[in-house]
């Protein structure tokens, strides 16, 4: 009988402990330390991502000026003739054309050296290559030599009269006037396919269209043997304006987006961007300097792109020899817009500038041997 009731006393304390529970005190902890745990995790979850995320938009928009600056670069090493600041933005009279500079920025579209409904256009880089007449033009001139074998000294013959009119047969090479700008701020345009606060825009003015058509307004750089790139499009028989001129309203493209818009009288010293050349430790080297910033201020206090264009200040030992113009680069690309970096974000979001110096085909102070 003892054993019975100890049994019995046993199943009625399990009985007991079966009914009872956690109190709502217990509940509530454990809540509130699942939650703490979850939120922890979450937001480690969302710190990750977005970390990810930045250094994501960050190695894309690098990429993009990497990419951009090749580009470039690859454009500027067919170029024959580099316009430093002072040719860019216009310097001097037509009374004095042996140094007369009209200034690139006047007779290209109006567009691109102003304000627009889709932003400041700031003028950086322009330059004369030579290109490859188009196949069109090519076969015009193989035809009219095969129809002027039978007069070759015919002033009036088809090939000749092609050359009179400024079809280069013979050499078969064309100059191309090429322009690189900032657009800054960036469009406001709905639904633009460009971001980020400011972009690069790249002009080109060239002889002939690709079907092969003259692009009217065009004329030679170089229409007689006392006129040099820097005078386009004057002539120097009478300083003014080849008559041919009309200036061109052609859009540029867009090349890259996501470009800095820094004011770069906001960076500080270490920042500033200069063109002082650092094997140049001569007396004159802040006063002459050997490389000129492009554009010169105070243009654009923007400087996510410029350049430095080496030529105009030589060294006695160069000047007697022929020297190539030399350009360093510098482009800045800015993350803000992107992914992770709103577009009002600090100056955080404003990446490494990449450099790069090209020596370019067009030799000054040329002299034959």
């Amino acid at each position: 009988m003892a054993r019975l009731r100890g049994i019995k006393k046993l199943w009625f304390a399990h009985r007991k402990h079966r009914k009872a529970g956690f109190t709502l005190i217990e509940l509530l902890v454990s809540m509130v330390i699942g939650t703490i745990i979850t939120v922890a995790l979450l937001s480690l979850v969302v710190d990750l991502n977005n970390t990810n995320q930045k250094d994501t938009s960050r190695s894309e928009t690098q990429r993009d000026m990497q990419l951009a600056m090749n580009y470039i670069t690859q454009d500027l090493r067919e170029a024959v003739y580099v316009y430093d600041g002072e040719c860019l933005q216009g310097s001097g009279t037509a009374t004095t054309f042996g140094t007369f500079c009209p200034g690139v920025v006047n007779h290209i579209p109006a567009k691109m050296s102003a304000n627009n409904a889709d932003g400041q256009y700031i003028p950086v880089l322009a330059f004369w290559r030579a290109d490859p007449i188009p196949d069109p033009v090519q076969q015009q001139c193989r035809v009219a030599a095969q129809n002027s074998q039978a007069n070759p000294d015919d002033d009036n013959n088809a090939l000749n009269t092609l050359i009179k009119q400024g079809v280069p047969c013979v050499s078969s090479k064309t100059y191309t006037l090429v322009v690189y700008a900032i657009v800054n701020p960036p469009d406001t345009i709905a639904n633009s396919p460009w971001q980020g606060r400011a972009r690069l825009v790249r002009y080109q003015f060239s002889q002939f269209n690709s079907a092969g058509a003259a692009n009217p307004g065009w004329v030679n750089p170089l229409p007689d043997p006392s006129t040099t790139f820097q005078q386009w499009p004057y002539q120097a028989s009478n300083a003014a304006i080849q008559p041919n001129y009309v200036r061109p309203s052609n859009d540029p493209d867009v090349l890259v987006d996501f470009l800095d818009d820094t004011d770069a009288s906001t960076l500080n010293a270490n920042q500033q961007p200069n063109c002082k050349d650092p094997s140049d430790t001569s007396a004159t080297a802040t006063t002459n300097p050997r490389y000129v910033i492009t554009p010169k201020a105070p243009t654009g206090n923007v400087r996510s792109f410029f350049a430095c264009v080496r030529g105009k200040t030589l060294t006695a030992s160069e000047l007697e020899q022929s020297v190539n113009q030399e350009v360093r680069l510098v482009l800045t690309g800015n993350v803000a817009g992107r992914g992770g970096f709103p577009l009002n974000s600090a100056s955080t979001s404003r990446l490494f500038p990449l450099q790069t110096r090209v020596l370019i085909r067009g030799s000054i102070n040329k002299r034959p041997q």
